[in-house]
């Protein structure tokens, strides 16, 4: 102090810390001009520095704000000190009287002070609102006889009571009454008998067991001055107690929180201020144990600051034949790790003797263990772990808040410190990387530039040769909106307006001009650095995402495609959101499927309940496999369907499953088809098949089927039966069939099958030929075809059966035999035999009528006999051509 005027002659470096000034910026200078933004502050320091000179005695200063301006982000932060003033006289200089200025920063204390003043006056206002709640609610109002038993109740007694209004009009109150609480309430109840009014809290116990504090008002019922009985109130106050409880918690739990908090900021967070905190907490919140495991955490000096074990236990406690040690933790790890952030973890024996748990925690006696795991800048520091012997602990919600709160103030206390330490490396390794930096600036593939506030370029990046293919140096001088096409200048400059109000914005994409003329697609993030020394700009990063817009085009028109097409399409489109639950189904038009009604269909429940029972548990559990299958993007699925006139459809559902980055299905679009018609086709073409295949066997006809394009062919079993080859010799009509025909017959078959195919007008082919067996046989066979074509008339497919005539055949030739020799007989019947035959007939004629002048009745028999011989030798001969006939058979 020098002529009524204090200059600050020294100054430690934690002062300077705690205010963000150079020791060079204050030394020398009078305490006004160092801290010219605080004059009113000045005038209350300067006034303790002179109260401190005057008297010869510290000065005390309670609180004091200054607000210091953080050098990084050039604001004022809120900053308390706690201010003491020492005056010290030179003994060199007469007269000269040093000020000794000691400062303790009490931001968070204050700051969390009146965070809980907060708190406790948010708690004040609920407890307000909830005593004005609890009036305004229906209490329960009542009328009891000399004995207790209800004569009236209202509706309020009966909500409290869970009873009803029967039951309790036909019983006294003495079974809602708590066991602890009943001398009590008889005492008032009697009292109020003898004309006292009564006002008391009690336990009680609902009808269904639920427990409650009532209060209750009796006042004497009088009837024509004599007692009659009693009038009551009954006002629910459970939740106001129940609150008043957590209230009395809670800022215990404050309190406690600010002593430990202004204990780490004058203390710092060494090894045995841990210890001291984990007393405090394990005394607040009833533990017996309470210690660290986990890394050791040292400064650059190599100088340990948290220990990797230490702990605090209760004295009284019975934990002194164990102590927690890094191989149990390592332990404890291996088998409930990995831990994660802010998720504390509730443990105590479990499994039988034996057993890994009963072996971890042995010590707890069948107590509780509560491991709130730690994490330094999001990597797992260790654990700390609360510890209650013998008797579980029932750890409340706010418990564990308060006790999580608490450790991430001490962790926060940890990474500031750490944060100082690594500040001094990280600006070297700055000075490493600027190079680096420039490197990536000039060959990165982003564009970046450095405009004035009206857009005017500063610098360009050497990246735009390669993006735009224009050198830097064009765009030095020139407007960035010169460059931007004329339907996007309004647009942008609207986004780059809004720069002044940000610190940083991020404009869509938008067109710009490259070297050929062509219009590029590009995103920019720009930031104000307009501010900042060596900069004095707006600094862009835009990236070129032409390719990116095309695809976000071609997509839209896929989407719209898509549109169309479920529009079109007869099928039920739906979309379920499988987190919701939610379906939402379209169909294209008014018209109904199955019977029912969109808005019918869209009822929450519909499908599932009617989907055909026997179909249902298959369809879930496949539904549930598919969707908890990561991998599966697809489902398809067919079952019945109950339609409204109580018949089942045949349907079959297709859908897409879309899926979040680690495979849970989030959403499943599909659509569901009535197939019924083609059901009921596949089913007549499975019948008609099968009697195609019993046709097949029971004919001794070969049955083919010939796909013309591919030239393979099938045939029944017949081919083998008859033919003798086997089923690996058919594959080909060309290369096989045809070859086995008989070399005279080929010719014509061939000509008469191909000029049929090529007809379109002809649908039916028939051909007789000879076939060659595999046996090397001849055999006739009648081959017939259908001919199928399609819309040109084209040959396609043809179908047909090859019939073996060649019994028949033969039988015919034989046929032709016997029929030969039959007209020779007949010839002779008709011509040979009739020769002796008239002869026998024209002797016997003139002998029974004697007429024989030429002859006598001797020559006539004789001649009557000569004919008979040649008859007999007709006959004989007759017989024998008979009996060759029969030979030929």
């Amino acid at each position: 102090m020098e002529n009524d005027a204090f200059i600050i002659v020294n100054a430690t470096n934690e002062y300077c810390n705690l205010l963000s000034v150079s020791r060079k910026e204050i030394i020398g200078r009078q305490v006004p001009e160092v801290f010219p933004d605080d004059l009113e502050g000045w005038k209350a320091v300067k006034h303790s520095f002179k109260k401190a000179v005057h008297a010869h005695e510290p000065d005390h200063m309670d609180i004091l704000r200054y607000d210091v301006v953080d050098p990084k982000t050039g604001k004022k932060n809120e900053k308390y000190w706690q201010v003491q003033n020492v005056p010290l006289k030179d003994p060199n200089r007469h007269g000269r009287i040093y000020i000794w200025n000691s400062i303790v920063d009490k931001t968070t204390e204050i700051i969390l002070g009146r965070k809980a003043r907060e708190v406790e006056h948010e708690i004040n206002r609920a407890k307000s609102q909830n005593h004005v709640f609890i009036q305004q609610n229906v209490d329960g109002l009542y009328s009891l006889d000399p004995s207790g038993k209800f004569l009236t109740v209202n509706e309020g007694l009966v909500q409290i009571a869970e009873t009803s209004r029967e039951e309790l009009l036909s019983m006294d109150f003495i079974p809602f009454c708590a066991a602890h609480d009943m001398e009590k309430i008889l005492n008032c109840f009697n009292q109020a008998l003898k004309g006292i009014p009564q006002k008391f809290e009690a336990d009680f116990v609902s009808g269904k067991g639920r427990e409650m504090v009532l209060s209750i008002d009796l006042l004497p019922m009088k009837i024509e001055e004599e007692i009659r009985g009693v009038y009551g109130i009954a006002k629910d106050v459970t939740s106001l107690r129940i609150s008043e409880q957590n209230l009395s918690q809670k800022r215990k739990f404050l309190e406690l929180y600010s002593q430990i908090i202004d204990f780490l900021v004058s203390y710092g967070v060494e090894t045995a201020n841990l210890e001291y905190i984990f007393s405090q907490i394990g005394s607040t919140v009833g533990a017996d144990r309470i210690y660290y495991l986990g890394q050791s955490l040292e400064d650059l000096d190599r100088e340990t600051i948290i220990a990797n074990n230490f702990q605090w236990r209760k004295k009284a406690a019975n934990t002194i034949s164990w102590k927690p040690n890094l191989w149990w933790f390592q332990r404890l790890v291996e088998r409930f790790g990995p831990f994660n952030f802010d998720t504390p973890i509730l443990l105590g024996e479990r499994g039988g003797e034996g057993s890994e748990e009963n072996e971890l925690f042995a010590h707890l006696e069948g107590g509780s263990l509560l491991v709130l795991p730690l994490f330094v800048k999001e990597k797992f520091l260790g654990v700390v772990g609360v510890e209650n012997n013998g008797t579980p602990k029932i750890w409340q919600q706010e418990e564990i808040e308060f006790m999580q709160s608490l450790l991430k103030n001490v962790i926060s206390f940890v990474e500031n410190r750490m944060s100082d330490l690594e500040v001094e490396k990280k600006e070297r390794e700055l000075e490493r990387t600027q190079e680096k930096f420039e490197l990536l600036v000039q060959e990165g593939s982003d564009l970046i530039g450095i405009l004035e506030a009206d857009g005017t370029y500063k610098f360009v990046s050497a990246s735009s040769s390669r993006v735009l293919n224009i050198d830097p140096e064009q765009f030095i001088g020139r407007n960035a909106f010169d460059f931007i096409h004329p339907d996007d200048k309004n647009f942008v400059f609207a986004q780059f307006s809004s720069i002044a109000l940000q610190r940083q914005i991020h404009i869509p994409p938008f067109r710009f001009i490259d070297a050929e003329g062509n219009w590029r697609w590009v995103e920019t993030i720009a930031t104000n650095l307009l501010k900042t020394p060596g900069i004095e700009g707006i600094v862009t990063n835009s990236r070129d995402v032409t390719q990116e817009v095309k695809r976000t085009n071609e997509i839209k028109e896929l989407n719209e495609r898509y549109r169309l097409a479920a529009t079109a399409t007869r099928d039920l489109i739906y979309d379920w959101n499988l987190e919701t639950d939610e379906v939402t189904r379209y169909l294209e038009g008014k018209e109904k499927m199955f019977g029912y009604s969109l808005e019918t269909m869209r009822e929450r429940t519909f499908w599932k309940t009617h989907i055909h029972p026997d179909d249902l548990e298959r369809l879930t559990k496949h539904l549930d496999d598919t969707l908890t299958n990561p991998n599966a993007v697809e489902i398809k699925t067919q079952y019945r369907f109950r339609k409204s006139d109580g018949t089942y459809a045949h349907i079959i559902d297709r859908g897409r499953i879309i899926r979040d980055e680690e495979g849970k299905a989030l959403k499943l679009i599909g659509a569901t088809s009535d197939i019924s018609e083609i059901n009921s086709s596949k089913n007549a073409l499975k019948l008609a098949n099968i009697r195609f295949n019993y046709a097949m066997k029971a004919t001794r006809e070969m049955m083919w089927d010939w796909n013309i394009e591919e030239d393979t062919i099938l045939r029944s079993n017949a081919f083998k039966k008859i033919y003798g080859y086997n089923e690996a010799e058919k594959p080909s009509v060309k290369n096989f069939w045809l070859n086995k025909i008989l070399e005279k017959d080929r010719g014509k078959v061939e000509e008469s099958l191909f000029a049929a195919l090529a007809d379109p007008k002809i649908s039916k082919w028939k051909k007789e030929y000879r076939f060659i067996k595999e046996s090397g046989e001849r055999s006739y066979v009648v081959d017939r075809g259908y001919i199928i074509r399609d819309a040109s008339g084209k040959a396609v497919r043809m179908v047909g059966a090859t019939l073996d005539v060649t019994e028949s055949r033969r039988m015919l030739k034989k046929f032709k035999k016997q029929n030969k020799i039959l007209r020779e007989i007949a010839w002779e019947q008709a011509h040979v035999v009739r020769g002796p035959l008239t002869r026998l007939k024209g002797l016997t004629h003139l002998l029974r009528e004697e007429i024989h002048d030429e002859w006598n009745q001797q020559e006539l028999i004789d001649l009557i006999d000569k004919s008979a011989d040649e008859l007999d030798e007709i006959i004989i001969k007759i017989i024998r051509r008979t009996e060759e006939l029969d030979k030929s058979e």
